[in-house]
């Protein structure tokens, strides 16, 4: 194999996004071709097959492409792993859709909005699917996309706090939006005032800009209504120590 060749494989592996394009593999792969393929890999681009490069900057791509290999193999391999990678992959693909169309998400609670959009029970169907979609975007850190579909949920129906709670949990990871983030958290908090994760969610947003009074009294707050509350404890400890 020539050096061209490898660098050809190491740039095709380079634009794999997920463990199975790793292994140029279809979702639908059994576990017999899961092993195959990742042995036939091995034979033929193993680190150890390239010796004479090694300590050259190929042979350190191929070290990192290999350990990939390696990783994708490993965890499409073990069935309880690979279900709920499976659900994390289902996940990006609805968080990619959405990400690519903010533009309708805004229009739907726009539409929603002015009484053109159905009935109640229509609304809400589709004001939860956002909220859903956008706690999923979330949780895989893709901001933007979580931005988008809260922040529609949270139009739709503004008096469910868990809406507000989200959209400003994500509006919060953002320096420039912390400030919208406040009002929400603070919004979700007055809809839902004895709800000890929303005061929680707000304690953090002070503590990361500064506020630790405010942090603090949210989180005694919190206490009082969840004593038991692991995050609250911890994070009250945190701040405590620092006055010191």
């Amino acid at each position: 194999m020539t050096e061209q060749e490898l660098k050809e494989f190491l740039d095709l592996l380079s634009r794999a996004t997920n463990h199975y394009e790793v292994l140029n593999l279809e979702v639908s792969a059994d576990a017999d071709e899961v092993k195959q393929a990742y042995y036939s890999l091995a034979r033929r681009f193993h680190p150890d097959r390239f010796h004479e490069l090694a300590r050259t900057p190929i042979h350190a791509r191929l070290e990192s492409a290999f350990a990939r290999i390696t990783q994708a193999h490993e965890m499409l391999s073990d069935p309880d792993h690979r279900a709920n990678y499976d659900l994390k992959i289902a996940a990006l693909k609805r968080v990619s859709n959405l990400s690519a169309t903010p533009t309708d998400i805004s229009m739907k609670a726009a539409a929603s909005q002015n009484g053109a959009a159905g009935n109640a029970s229509e609304d809400a169907a589709l004001a939860e699917k956002l909220f859903q979609e956008g706690a999923a975007a979330l949780q895989l850190g893709h901001t933007n996309a979580a931005i988008a579909s809260l922040s529609a949920a949270a139009r739709m129906a503004p008096n469910q706090p868990r809406y507000r709670a989200y959209y400003g949990r994500a509006l919060a990871v953002q320096t420039q939006t912390q400030r919208m983030a406040e009002a929400e958290l603070q919004a979700a908090v007055k809809l839902d005032p004895a709800n000890a994760t929303y005061r929680v969610l707000l304690a953090g947003l002070y503590r990361n800009l500064g506020f630790a009074r405010r942090a603090i009294a949210e989180l005694e707050r919190a206490l009082v209504i969840d004593p038991q509350n692991a995050d609250a404890q911890k994070m009250l400890r945190l701040l405590e120590a620092n006055k010191r």
